[in-house]
């Protein structure tokens, strides 16, 4: 399944909402939209349940968050399916992504 991305701005922080294969074929679409939300708003992404995600994009993701650190923002990943996603994030050693380090 193709990614799909569905953004939206919340009270508090841009929300981009992923869904389906994120991966090296769609890392330019991620990337655009994580540039698209604003630092200093706030950034929340939202992984599917059954999003599956490479190595690529976890790295995407993981830049997105020290931009938003760099800039004095938050950054959340709200996970539908946090095993999956923190088993494959520890594999990768980029489990920090989920923590509030």
């Amino acid at each position: 399944m193709a990614m799909a991305v569905t953004m939206q701005d919340g009270e508090s922080a841009g929300v981009l909402r992923l869904e389906g294969t994120a991966d090296i074929a769609s890392a330019a679409e991620l990337k655009q939209a994580l540039l698209q939300l604003r630092p200093a708003a706030g950034m929340r992404v939202e992984i599917a349940a059954g999003t599956e995600m490479d190595l690529t994009a976890m790295q995407l993701l993981m830049a997105a968050k020290r931009a938003a650190r760099s800039a004095g923002a938050v950054f959340d990943v709200i996970c539908e399916q946090p095993e999956a996603v923190r088993a494959a994030l520890a594999e990768a050693g980029l489990q920090s992504l989920l923590d509030g380090e």
